[in-house]
């Protein structure tokens, strides 16, 4: 026959639960355990030495403290300035596949001058103007009245303008993600240009400056998505510097309060676990009766009724027995039942003998109790069949034996013996009575 125990994921569950004081007590200890081995670790030094070193660590631990929030403030501006940028940048935010670029060249000649000191020697002043413009148009000033009349900030469009020479020619570049804002742009730089080139004048003299090629075109630009790809990657590894700054700055402000909560909730969580693990491995592996659905394993057993066991139970166990759909009838309607069963099931049987693998003195109470309720019939106990000659020696002489096993204390194995034991005597089986947690 097939010993193994088949039990429910909620009983599984609910069971540890019936011993709730026992868990409690266990979590109690733990945690008078982890407040001794708080108290142990955190002992204030004993000599002036260890006072005085104590002391200096303090103050070490105080200035590494400032220095850490120093840090964590960096950090953090510094990441909100990163996430900033790349919500508002309108260089980032362009599709690489749909660059729009307005671009200009000019060509700057002048003529060259011939020096007073030496009327031999002149000097082109050409690179000079092409470098003094570049740096005009790349002013600050340029760009911060270009963003004014967009309505965007300084850096949105400085991001956007790209200024280059070479020779004699100085390219204007513009980039943006439509051909409107790339033109409109680039038309306000060519507003400035009148007043950029009579400043050079003031400065070199006279010059030419000729618009060779004027374009504005669509285009792939890869280096957008490799300059996006820059910001989040630094953006991510400042993320994580902030995030262990954070826990430094955490695990050193820490006050003895909260390490002593922490280590009490450590223990308590512990012992809850240990606790709650030993009862769930205790109803896997003990092989023994859970309840009366595990009866269903025996055809020959039948069921006659579940009764409670001879002590007080509480809200909390009620409850818990409730939510496993067990038997919670008063004493007296639940024997009734069990008796009105047996007289149903025994028929002309008159002479009934009580074994099981419950402890005797739940068999005598089971026994006792039914023979008030059935009149007429005789309800004997002998003792356990496994353990008792009197019992295997009264199988032969009983007309019908009534098993009474009890959840938790009842081994399936032995209930398989019993069995095993009665059809060896040929006696007849009436059913089974379980008494209940």
């Amino acid at each position: 026959m097939n010993n193994e125990k088949e039990i429910g994921i909620l009983n599984f569950l609910i069971y540890p639960l019936y011993h709730w004081k026992a868990i409690l007590c266990t979590c109690l200890v733990l945690l008078v355990l982890g407040n001794l081995f708080f108290l142990r670790n955190s002992r204030p030094a004993d000599t002036a030495e260890q006072e005085a070193a104590g002391s200096q660590e303090v103050s070490d631990e105080f200035s590494s403290e400032n220095e850490l929030k120093k840090q964590e403030a960096f950090l953090q501006e510094r990441v909100e300035n990163q996430q900033k940028y790349l919500r508002s940048s309108i260089l980032v935010g362009m599709n690489p596949y749909h660059v729009w670029h307005a671009e200009h060249n000019i060509c700057i000649s002048a003529n060259p001058q011939i020096h007073s000191s030496t009327a031999c020697q002149a000097s082109d002043q050409t690179p000079g103007i092409l470098s003094a413009y570049a740096i005009l148009l790349n002013s600050e000033n340029l760009t911060k009245d270009i963003a004014g009349k967009l309505n965007l900030e300084n850096w949105q469009v400085r991001e956007l303008i790209n200024v280059s020479t070479e020779e004699s020619t100085i390219t204007i570049q513009v980039i943006a993600d439509s051909q409107e804002r790339a033109q409109q742009i680039m038309d306000l730089i060519v507003l400035e240009r009148p007043a950029i080139e009579a400043k050079l004048h003031e400065s070199f003299g006279a010059f030419t400056a000729d618009l060779l090629l004027e374009s504005c075109y669509e285009d792939i630009d890869f280096s957008i998505l490799e300059k996006k790809n820059q910001v989040l990657s630094g953006l991510e590894e400042d993320q994580k510097v902030l995030q262990q700054s954070y826990d430094n700055l955490v695990s050193m402000t820490a006050s003895p309060s909260d390490s002593k909560v922490q280590y009490s909730l450590m223990f308590v969580v512990l012992g809850l676990l240990l606790s709650y693990a030993f009862f769930a491995i205790q109803v896997l592996t003990g092989n023994r009766l859970y309840s009366a659905p595990c009866l269903e394993r025996y055809q020959e057993l039948v069921h006659l009724g579940s009764v409670l066991p001879n002590k007080k139970i509480g809200r909390f166990g009620l409850r818990l027995r409730k939510l496993e759909d067990r038997a919670l009838s008063s004493d007296d309607d639940a024997y009734a039942l069990v008796a009105s069963n047996i007289r149903n099931f025994a028929g002309e049987k008159k002479n009934i003998l009580i074994v099981g693998d419950a402890s005797a003195e739940t068999c005598k109470t089971v026994a006792e109790k039914l023979s008030a309720q059935l009149s007429g019939m005789t309800l004997s106990y002998k003792g356990s069949l496994l353990k008792d000659a009197a019992s295997v020696s009264a199988l032969k002489d009983c007309d019908g034996v009534v098993l009474v096993e009890q959840c938790l204390v009842s081994r399936c194995d032995h209930i398989a013996k019993e069995l095993t034991c009665i059809k060896g005597a040929g006696a007849s089986i009436v059913g089974c009575v379980v008494v209940e947690l």
